[in-house]
């Protein structure tokens, strides 16, 4: 791979805002990171290049309005990659650290909004089938949720409830 994957640093910031406004097309993504991350529950991954930053993963936490969890749901908020280094791995390699991150706070899921095509190659398997459904309008195979302890989904029944900030 042609870059390290570490934590976002605040010196980060702005490359990170770039990246995510350059793989969206538009610059609302990158000021949405930039409001998740002053936060202190969230945490973001950057795929640094020899000269810049290639990709970024910011991690949310999440509510489940009607479910009795034992550990707190996560979500992958935003991902992206410059487009010049995008199908290059790049993406999975920030998703597989950003999961293993989630893992280690003791995260019980992890639930997502993208591509069926992408996420379940890391294992994301639809969440309406197993009663977790998203309080956005989103097309059924497109809302994902991961199992990171056994059981955990099986107690998840309700509405993903996703951090205001997404709102605004």
């Amino acid at each position: 791979m042609v870059a390290r994957v570490r934590r976002q640093e605040p010196a980060d910031r702005a490359g990170a805002s770039e990246v995510l406004a350059a793989a969206f097309g538009r610059s609302s993504e990158g000021a949405l990171a930039d409001r998740l991350c002053a936060r202190g529950d969230t945490f973001a991954l950057v795929a640094a290049g020899e000269r810049e930053l290639l990709g970024c993963v910011v991690f949310v936490p999440v509510e489940i309005v009607g479910a009795c969890l034992e550990r707190q749901p996560m979500a992958v908020g935003l991902i992206g990659v410059r487009p010049t280094w995008q199908s290059q791995g790049i993406g999975g390699e920030l998703l597989q650290r950003g999961v293993e991150e989630c893992r280690s706070r003791r995260a019980g899921l992890i639930v997502v909004i993208g591509p069926a095509g992408f996420y379940g190659r890391f294992g994301f398997v639809p969440a309406a089938p197993l009663g977790i459904r998203c309080r956005w309008k989103v097309p059924e195979p497109l809302f994902r949720v991961l199992e990171l302890v056994p059981g955990e989904v099986s107690r998840a029944n309700g509405v993903v409830r996703y951090l205001r900030e997404f709102s605004t």
